[in-house]
C-alpha cells in the first residue's frame, strides 16, 4: 500500500474492462428477468412475495454494474466505452422500472385485508418497513401503462438533457493565469484553485471559469429546464399538486419537521454572518464570492498538501475509531480510492458501491487544499455507512438524504478535532473552528 502517491481506483473488483464477458452476462440477465417477471405478472400474493426476494437479488446485481459503468464514466464521462455501457444501462434501468411499475399496481390495488395477509407472509416479515414504504410510494404512482410510457419518454427526454448536460460541463476548460503564466484547467480542477492563498488565484479562476460558463447559458437553461419540466409533468400525471410531497416523502419527514429544519438555519445565521465577518477581517476586506472557501492565517501558507500528508491527517484522525481507521486504510489497500487530478476527470466527489460485493470506492479531485483533504474524509465516511450496513439484506441498505450525511460528517468532524489539536491552525482559527463545528452539530 503506497500512502505517499495520489490513489488511482482498481475497478477489477466489479469488471476486468468494458468488454468483460461477465458485465455483457449480467446485463442480459437483468432483462432476462425483468422481461420474465412480466410475462408471468399476476394479482396472486405469493407470486409477487417471491418476486419482491427475487427482485432483491436483482437490485444488489444492477447497484454492482451501475457502480462499474458511474465509476469509469466519472474517469471521462466523454470516453466512447462509458457512454456506451451508459446507454445500454439506461434501456436495462428501464426495464426494471416496467417491473415496478407493475408491483406498484399490484400493491394500489390489495384491499386491506389483502394488505395484512401480503404483509404476514413469512418470508416477507422483516421486510415490513420497505414493504410500507411502498405501499405509500405506489399510491400515488399513475397506471402501469402511463407510468411505463413515462420511464420510455425518459430515455429520450430527462435523461438525455441530464447526460448532456453531465458531459458537457465536464468538458469545459477554463484558462487562468497562475504566477504569470496562463495555464488550461478543466472544471474538476476548479475547486482546489479556490482555496488558494493567494486571492488574486483566486478572483482569476473564479472569473475565467464563470465565463466559460456563461458562453455555455443556453445549453444548461435547455438542460435544467428539460429535467425539471419532465418532473413537474409527471407530478401532474400523478395527481401531485405540491412539488414538496416527493422529496418529503423520498426524505422520510414530514413538512413541519422540514419547517422546524429551516428554523433552525435561521436561527444560526448570526453566527455564520460573525465568523465571515471575521474572516474578512483576516482578509482585510469584505469577504467577496471567490473567499469564502479561502485559508486564513497560519493555514493560508503557499505549501500544497501532499497527498501522503493528507494521508496522515485522516489516519490521526481516525485512530481515535479503529475499526473506522481499519476500514480507511482497507480502502487505500484495495485501490478503491481515486483522487488524481485529471482534466479529462468530472468535477466534484462523492461515494458509489456494489450490493453484491459489499465494496465501495470512494472519488474525489485531489489538488491538496485542505477542503480536499475534508472532502476525502467526507467520502469515506459515507463509504463507512455502506460498510457498517453491510451485513443487512440488501433492502435494508437504502436509507433517505436526510440521514446519508451523518456518517460523511461524522468523519468531517474526527477531521476537525484533529486540526483543533495540530500547529496547522491559529488559536483564533480554532476558535471559529469549533463555532462552525457546533453549526454542522446542529444541522446534522
Amino acid at each position: 500500500m503506497i500512502k505517499t502517491q495520489t490513489p488511482a481506483w482498481n475497478l477489477n473488483l466489479l469488471y476486468q474492462n468494458p468488454e468483460d464477458p461477465q458485465l455483457t452476462s449480467d446485463l442480459k440477465r437483468v432483462t432476462d428477468w425483468c422481461q420474465e417477471t412480466l410475462a408471468q405478472s399476476k394479482t396472486d400474493l405469493n407470486f409477487w412475495a417471491q418476486t419482491v426476494l427475487e427482485s432483491e437479488k436483482i437490485t444488489a446485481l444492477m447497484s454492482h454494474i451501475g457502480c462499474y459503468i458511474g465509476n469509469l464514466s466519472a474517469l471521462n464521462p466523454s470516453a466512447p466505452a462509458a457512454q456506451a455501457l451508459e446507454e445500454k444501462f439506461s434501456h436495462v434501468r428501464n426495464e426494471r422500472a416496467k417491473v415496478g411499475s407493475a408491483f406498484n399496481a399490484f400493491l394500489k390495488n390489495l384491499t386491506e385485508a389483502e394488505t395484512q395477509s401480503f404483509l404476514n407472509i413469512p418470508e416477507l416479515k422483516d421486510l415490513n418497513f420497505f414493504l410500507k414504504k411502498s405501499l405509500d410510494s405506489a399510491k400515488v404512482k399513475a397506471s402501469p401503462l402511463e407510468e411505463n410510457l413515462m420511464n420510455e419518454m425518459d430515455l429520450s427526454g430527462a435523461a438525455s438533457w441530464y447526460n448532456l448536460y453531465y458531459r458537457h460541463s465536464s468538458q469545459i476548460k477554463f484558462k487562468a493565469k497562475i504566477d504569470g503564466v496562463e495555464k488550461e484547467f478543466s472544471m474538476s480542477q476548479r475547486r482546489s484553485l479556490t482555496e488558494d492563498p493567494s486571492p488574486e488565484i483566486r478572483k482569476e479562476v473564479f472569473h475565467k471559469s464563470n465565463e466559460e460558463f456563461k458562453k455555455n447559458t443556453r445549453v444548461f437553461e435547455f438542460c435544467l429546464n428539460g429535467i425539471v419540466g419532465t418532473r413537474l409533468t409527471k407530478m401532474k400525471q400523478r395527481g401531485r399538486s405540491d412539488y414538496l410531497e416527493v422529496a418529503l416523502q423520498q426524505s422520510l419527514i414530514s413538512k413541519p419537521g422540514l419547517d422546524a429544519l429551516m428554523k433552525a438555519c435561521e436561527k444560526l445565521k448570526p453566527l455564520c454572518q460573525s465568523y465571515l465577518k471575521w474572516k474578512g477581517s483576516k482578509l482585510g476586506r469584505p469577504v467577496g464570492y471567490y473567499d469564502l472557501e479561502a485559508p486564513v492565517g497560519s493555514s493560508a501558507s503557499p505549501t500544497r498538501i501532499e497527498w501522503g500528508a493528507a494521508w496522515e491527517m485522516i489516519e490521526e484522525s481516525f485512530k481515535v475509531y479503529p475499526r473506522l481507521l481499519n476500514y480507511a486504510q482497507e480502502l487505500l489497500r484495495e485501490g478503491r480510492i481515486e483522487a488524481r487530478s485529471l482534466p479529462e476527470k468530472s468535477p466534484g466527489g462523492f461515494c458509489s458501491g456494489s450490493r453484491k460485493i459489499r465494496k465501495s470506492y470512494v472519488y474525489l479531485n485531489y489538488g491538496g487544499s485542505m477542503g480536499d483533504v475534508l472532502t476525502l474524509a467526507h467520502e469515506i465516511g459515507h463509504a463507512f455507512h455502506s460498510e457498517v450496513l453491510k451485513t443487512e439484506r440488501v433492502f435494508h441498505c437504502g436509507y433517505p438524504m436526510t440521514l446519508a450525511e451523518t456518517a460523511s460528517t461524522f468523519a468531517e468532524a474526527l477531521m476537525n478535532q484533529t486540526l483543533l489539536k495540530s500547529d496547522l491552525l491559529s488559536v483564533q482559527e480554532k476558535t471559529h473552528l469549533k463555532s462552525l463545528s457546533s453549526i454542522v452539530t446542529v444541522l446534522f
